[in-house]
């Protein structure tokens, strides 16, 4: 029984792996489409990183 937590973790993992990566994509597009609209263009040292 010592090991059950080690065995649901990835089952866990695997259910939020899907979900997390939607809202991650989504909330980096909203950033991308929001900062074209206020600031046009990026500096350099925000482009290169």
């Amino acid at each position: 029984m010592a090991f059950a937590p080690a065995r649901v973790a990835p089952a866990v993992a695997q259910r939020l792996q899907i979900p997390l990566q939607v809202l991650l994509m989504s909330g980096y597009l909203f950033c991308a489409i929001s900062g074209e609209q206020v600031a046009g263009t990026l500096p350099a040292n925000l482009v290169g990183m």
